[in-house]
């Protein structure tokens, strides 16, 4: 499993962590803009702002439906997965890139994405909201684990565009 595969990394995290927590801030600052979008698009209430706000404390429980759904739109937007599940390796490529990831970087996150799109649809979601959550979840678990996660108040994700009320 990624897990397993990864031991090599977990010795190599204290010297490479930092810079692992910079790309993900980047990246999450660019989805927490899509984000507003789909917030505004969908009407989302300014809660699903707050729990994505929230998304790298790791005391902070991913369990609201909306965000699933403000997930799933994020997704679909930023066109990372085709409509079977899969990841589109190039699109991600290109976003990874983007935000600053290597390609070694960016092979373990598309690695870590089609593990929790897997697991997200074995569970059998009732709907695009619920599996947009679930792979929003298990990404967030495996960046943890990768120890890729940005510090909190760490100027993470300051730098949003205004939020909306």
């Amino acid at each position: 499993m990624l897990f397993k595969t990864s031991c090599f990394y977990v010795l190599l995290l204290p010297v490479l962590g930092s810079q692992q927590s910079k790309v993900i801030n980047s990246i999450s600052k660019h989805i927490g803009n899509v984000v507003l979008e789909c917030k505004q698009e969908m009407g989302l209430s300014k809660d699903v702002i707050d729990e994505f706000l929230a998304f790298w404390n790791p005391k902070q429980e991913l369990t609201g439906t909306k965000q699933g759904c403000a997930d799933a739109c994020v997704l679909k937007k930023l066109d990372l997965l085709q409509r079977g599940g899969q990841v589109k390796r190039d699109n991600t490529i290109t976003f990874l890139k983007a935000n600053g990831a290597d390609p070694e970087m960016s092979s373990k996150i598309i690695e870590l994405l089609t593990l929790c799109t897997r697991a997200a649809i074995t569970k059998k979601p009732e709907d695009g909201c619920v599996l947009g959550l679930e792979i929003f979840k298990c990404f967030r678990y495996g960046i943890f684990r990768l120890h890729w996660a940005p510090e909190l108040g760490d100027d993470n994700l300051d730098e949003m565009d205004e939020i909306p009320a």
